[in-house]
């Protein structure tokens, strides 16, 4: 599929699994909502794609540059020359956070603007605002799934935006760019019981059959284990990110 493509191939697939569009339900095209409600799950989900790789955009990368500087002049961190991948696990704290908030200041900005549809559509459907926050992200970016969950951890772990109970990362093929790598799809949450798993399961498996179906081949997934936001959260006062956050890259 193309890029443009992602947000409503997603909501087509969470229809197809049980799910009822808010358009449908709400009807009024100027009304502030989110995009798919399950009524038997009581949980309101809105879809976001990501269809700019942040970690190539020149304004992102020139940021990421002047951190490392500053990092390099007044932190003691190392010097970088050239076009090199980091691992944010080897950097001073306070820079690893900066680079991270910096490549993920898109995700933070969805963030807010979801937690507020939920609520809004909750209101108008007279529910309690539970919701699930979707990303799709294109397989072939640098600006990765464990990006966009480690910026959700930051910006939703500590008990801010309530009405986003978990989010899903959800890899998606692009045409014209394979990457002969398995897609990613993985579910973090505020706690365990936040959203139904059998709920998870359903938009998982229709996902996958969606892009089967698509494509008309079987599709690689990889699924990641659920995790809770505080438990992916930095949160003690040491000089470096604990070992469980170094597979997060930028580059």
């Amino acid at each position: 599929m193309l890029v443009e493509e992602v947000h409503d191939a997603i909501c087509t697939a969470l229809v197809a699994a049980g799910g009822s569009s808010c358009d449908d339900l709400i009807g009024d095209p100027n009304a502030t909502k989110a995009d798919v409600f399950f009524v038997d799950a009581g949980t309101i989900v809105e879809v976001k794609s990501l269809t700019t790789d942040r970690n190539r955009t020149a304004s992102v990368r020139q940021k990421s540059a002047e951190i490392l500087d500053h990092s390099a002049r007044y932190e003691g961190g190392a010097v970088f020359f050239g076009d090199v991948t980091i691992e944010l696990g080897d950097l001073p704290k306070k820079t690893a956070d900066k680079l991270l908030m910096n490549l993920g200041a898109r995700v933070a900005k969805e963030i807010r603007k979801a937690n507020q549809q939920i609520k809004c559509t909750a209101r108008t459907l007279g529910v309690r605002p539970k919701g699930l926050l979707i990303f799709g992200v294109p397989g072939h970016f640098d600006t990765h799934a464990g990006v966009v969950v480690t910026t959700a951890s930051r910006v939703l772990g500590l008990d801010k935006h309530r009405a986003i109970e978990g989010i899903m990362v959800i890899g998606v093929p692009i045409e014209g760019r394979d990457t002969n790598r398995p897609l990613t799809l993985s579910y973090h949450s505020r706690s365990f019981d936040s959203i139904p798993q059998g709920l998870i399961d359903r938009i998982a498996k229709s996902w996958v059959r969606h892009l089967e179906t698509s494509d008309g081949k079987p599709v690689s997934v990889e699924y990641g284990a659920e995790q809770e936001f505080m438990a992916m959260m930095i949160v003690d006062d040491s000089d470096h990110v604990p070992p469980s956050n170094r597979n997060q890259k930028a580059i």
